[in-house]
């Protein structure tokens, strides 16, 4: 981690503020350090929306409806609890688990298909040990915590930080023993942030200015280049585009023209204008 840490991090922080100063970026790590470490620490509160999919997935295939199998449905929350097979507050005496474990010389659930995984079974017994709860309770659910901002640690290189995010990440090295990169050249510098919010590598000419500008604030003012850079809309929107699996055509049915071009094009001039310096 060098004195100017750019990374892939910096488009998730350009999307939320244009006037962040990128070359500030941290490792993914640290940064979900500083920020996320802000919420409290409680664990969250499991509602049955969080175990429904889990159900959805391996279980309703059978019990659900009418004819569910045993009679047992497990489509609905006010099935489940009608089941007589939770006891809330008690996982381990719970039939549910039982079953799902393949315990009391019964067949393990879902019998004849792939059975769940550790982790979902770790989520419905939370569930069930913390009583059944038809939805999580709003209070417990660390999203719906107010945050907290976190005491500032100290380190032993203070003379390393330069801000608080940097503390926390100087606190994780100290303990692993590990000592801060090298700070990364100037060429280097702007080949990341340019290849970052524009996705395009920075020209020979714009290096050479860069490494001309001897003022303070000459990474500053790249940063603020590329912001206003039609590339960086683009660059921007990729992410979003890709989540909602844009294609120019429709890749079916002779591959057809569409118009979903006039979303694209809307996402790209929406990015550019929210960011727009």
């Amino acid at each position: 981690m060098g004195r100017r840490r750019d990374s892939s991090l910096a488009m998730a922080l350009a999307s939320v503020s244009p006037k962040l100063v990128i070359g500030r970026v941290l490792c993914a790590g640290a940064f979900s350090v500083g920020l996320f470490g802000m919420a409290l620490h409680a664990k969250p509160g499991v509602g049955y929306a969080d175990i429904q999919s889990i159900f959805n997935a391996h279980c309703t295939r059978c019990h659900a409806g009418p004819d569910a199998s045993g009679g047992l449905s497990l489509d609905t929350y006010a099935n489940v609890m009608k089941g007589r097979v939770l006891i809330p507050g008690d996982s381990g005496n719970s039939v549910l688990v039982a079953r799902l474990l393949g315990r009391g010389g019964k067949p393990q659930m879902p019998m004849g298909f792939t059975a769940l995984s550790s982790r979902e079974i770790e989520l419905i017994k939370a569930w069930i040990d913390q009583g059944c709860k038809d939805n999580a309770s709003k209070a417990v659910h660390w999203a719906y915590m107010k945050p907290v901002l976190p005491k500032i640690p100290m380190v032993r290189n203070a003379r390393w930080v330069r801000n608080p995010i940097d503390a926390f990440v100087m606190q994780r090295l100290e303990q692993e023993k590990l000592s801060p990169s090298p700070e990364a050249d100037k060429e280097t510098l702007i080949r990341r942030v340019t290849l970052d919010l524009t996705g395009l590598p920075p020209t020979p000419a714009e290096v050479d200015a860069f490494l001309a500008d001897r003022s303070p604030n000459a990474y500053e003012k790249v940063v603020d280049r590329l912001f206003a850079s039609p590339h960086y809309g683009e660059r921007m929107a990729l992410p979003w585009l890709d989540a909602a699996r844009y294609a120019d055509s429709n890749g079916f049915q002779m591959d057809g023209d569409t118009y979903q071009y006039v979303w694209r094009d809307w996402v790209v001039k929406a990015m550019k204008r929210e960011h727009a310096v």
